[in-house]
């Protein structure tokens, strides 16, 4: 069975095409919300992924092959998984993904696939463009986000948010201070 999900992403196949290119393959299964990778080894095309589901807690191996086709885009093939072959494709403009399942996905099954491909599309964004923002966003999410866990992204952005809170209420606070005891 044969899905496309719209990804919504700006696409152009000349330029835009490259920023796969620049993605190394293990991110692309980091940025799934919901495994951990303990290990991933990859060769010339063929990967094998070392994951734990961190809701299941449940270990496995998902071994396969990407390959990318004549404008750059990938295709993620997987064994033994709800997903035969995952392939990146543009249509009227945006970017598509279509998923091979290998019977019909439980809705379960299928929103964690489509949290997955946004979680890409979003990635994939940061490469369209090279300005300053993109930058650091790369940057942190290379060299930070990526290699936590789920659990630990979770309690990160809630501590983001704490300190936002307080930063807030002190500029408040300050500001009070500043023109009600002046």
């Amino acid at each position: 069975m044969k899905k496309e999900y719209d990804l919504y992403l700006d696409w152009d196949s000349g330029t835009s095409a490259k920023a796969f290119t620049k993605i190394d393959k293990e991110s692309l299964f980091r940025l799934n919300p919901h495994w951990i990778i303990n290990s991933f080894e990859s060769s010339e095309d063929s990967y094998i992924a070392r994951i734990t589901d961190h809701e299941t807690e449940r270990d496995s191996v998902l071994q396969g092959n990407i390959t990318f086709d004549h404008t750059g885009l990938p295709c993620l093939a997987a064994q033994d998984t709800i997903w035969e072959r995952i392939t990146f494709g543009a249509k009227g403009g945006h970017l598509h993904a279509y998923v091979d399942y290998t019977e019909e996905p439980s809705a379960e099954e299928e929103r964690r696939i489509v949290l997955w491909l946004r979680s890409i599309k979003e990635y994939v964004r940061l490469y369209t463009k090279t300005t300053l923002n993109t930058w650091v966003f790369r940057y942190i999410m290379n060299r930070i986000v990526l290699k936590m866990t789920p659990s630990q992204r979770k309690i990160s952005l809630m501590l983001i948010r704490v300190t936002v809170l307080e930063m807030v209420a002190i500029l408040l606070i300050l500001v009070g201070w500043f023109f009600l005891f002046r």
